[in-house]
């Protein structure tokens, strides 16, 4: 499916043992997917390991 869909993954799907994660699933989009994460959850009630948020460092 890659030719249509791109390199990301289906994120509903997620592989808790994936150490890629952020290219695996949002390929290029990842710092788009983190810019409206913190729009739209600036306190992060909604965080799991793989939610998007990454922490600062």
């Amino acid at each position: 499916m890659q030719p249509h869909l791109g390199s990301g993954g289906y994120t509903n799907g997620m592989d808790p043992g994936l150490t890629d994660w952020q290219a695996a699933y949002h390929g290029e989009n990842c710092p788009r997917m983190q810019r409206v994460k913190a729009a739209c959850d600036p306190q992060q009630l909604f965080t799991f390991p793989q939610s998007g948020h990454m922490p600062a460092g």
